[in-house]
């Protein structure tokens, strides 16, 4: 049996706490923003939750947070290919001692967190719950704290609108001002490569989004510390005579 409906009329949120009173099990598809995200349910509990999102990836994820290296996760990538065919990455990474159990753990949670948030914010997208579905033999299963999870996504969510209430139109065209080099030794990476970008061309946010290489939410957050502290405005914000002044300084 399976149901299914538009987030416009139940969102995502009262939909798993829907499921969970009724301690429903199968599988939830929610298709939103341009995410494909899958949240395996068992008896109201949810114990899986992926997302067709590159950056959601297990191995992105432990990268962002510091558990792992790019080289060893194309080790591990590598070893699975060649000798872990049906062993998943988590078990491939834990077992050969690149992590630690609680670290997997961990970084599931923050998975399963980042990808709730994105749709739980989502006023468009569909959704189907396929009753009865269980996970596969080869689905990895790693215990979840799914009232954690879900405030967790909940408080997330909450900072992704309030982020994009706080972003600029995504048509202006923006620049850095005089204050870059009183902040550049407190920017973060993300930042660093926003100003970068600026210092060359006035962009937009869409232009940003291109080219900065981080998560959007990461990008969304140095753009608002950045407007913040005056590091960047709109070309609407400032003179021309001022833009020009601070662009002749900057090569003399």
């Amino acid at each position: 049996m399976a149901f299914m409906g538009e987030l416009r009329d139940i969102g995502t949120a009262d939909l798993l706490y829907l499921l969970a009173i009724r301690q429903q099990s199968g599988r939830l598809a929610i298709a939103a923003s341009g995410d494909e995200v899958s949240i395996l349910i068992d008896q109201g509990r949810m114990i899986v939750v992926t997302s067709n999102n590159p950056a959601m990836r297990l191995g992105r994820m432990l990268v962002q947070l510091d558990y792992l290296t790019n080289d060893r996760l194309r080790e591990a990538l590598r070893f699975q290919e060649q000798r872990g065919v049906g062993r998943s990455l988590g078990t491939i990474l834990v077992r050969e001692g690149f992590i630690s159990d609680d670290q997997l753990s961990h970084c599931v949670e923050e998975q399963c967190i980042e990808v709730l948030s994105r749709i739980i914010v989502a006023n468009e997208g569909v959704f189907v719950f396929h009753a009865g579905e269980r996970p596969s033999a080869r689905t990895e299963i790693v215990p979840l704290n799914p009232d954690r999870i879900m405030l967790g996504a909940t408080r997330r969510a909450d900072e992704i609108t309030a982020l994009k209430d706080a972003l600029p139109d995504p048509a202006i065209a923006l620049t850095v001002t005089e204050l870059v080099d009183q902040y550049a030794d407190q920017m973060t990476d993300t930042e660093v490569q926003i100003t970068a970008a600026l210092y060359r061309n006035p962009a937009t946010m869409r232009n940003l989004e291109e080219i900065v290489q981080a998560p959007d939410i990461e990008l969304w957050r140095a753009m608002v510390n950045l407007r913040e502290r005056g590091v960047v405005r709109g070309i609407d914000e400032l003179s021309v005579e001022g833009v020009s002044q601070r662009r002749s300084a900057a090569f003399v």
